[in-house]
């Protein structure tokens, strides 16, 4: 019998097979992996398109940063997104190292505490003096001034 063909999806790609047309298959490959659930630091999977393989992603889940395509990411942790310590009393909290924890300060103003992990003391210290503005190079996305805070450009 003629014009009975019909496309199919072959595994592990999935889809409705279409009599005389090809079939519109797609492939989640979050589906059943379990990579990213299996990781040391909690993890999800994204399938950013189901019709590219090996395009799916860990990526790590807040308070953690970091992904990786196609693998478990190594994820950091800004402790600063854990912590309300600093803004609860007005100040601003600095992470300069997300590999390592317990390394988090709080600042007054533009000024970094003297004690790490703890409320920074405010009164003994004279208001900052405003810096010029920044201006980023055209070829920069972003820059950052002596305090690694990034400034808009």
């Amino acid at each position: 019998m003629t014009g009975d063909w019909e496309c199919q999806c072959t595994a592990p790609w999935t889809g409705t097979s279409v009599v005389m047309d090809s079939a519109e298959c797609s492939l989640d490959e979050c589906d059943g992996n379990t990579v990213c659930s299996d990781a040391a630091t909690p993890q999800t999977c994204v399938e950013p398109d189901t019709t590219v393989e090996g395009d799916w992603v860990c990526g790590c889940t807040s308070p953690y940063i970091g992904s990786q395509r196609a693998g478990a990411a190594t994820c950091r942790v800004d402790e600063c997104r854990v912590t309300t310590v600093c803004e609860d009393a007005g100040q601003t909290c600095f992470d300069p190292n997300d590999a390592m924890t317990g390394d988090w300060e709080c600042w007054c103003g533009v000024s970094p505490s003297t004690s790490i992990g703890s409320l920074a003391d405010c009164s003994t210290q004279a208001p900052p003096t405003p810096s010029p503005p920044v201006h980023c190079p055209v070829d920069r996305h972003i820059c950052c001034d002596g305090f690694r805070r990034v400034l808009a450009g």
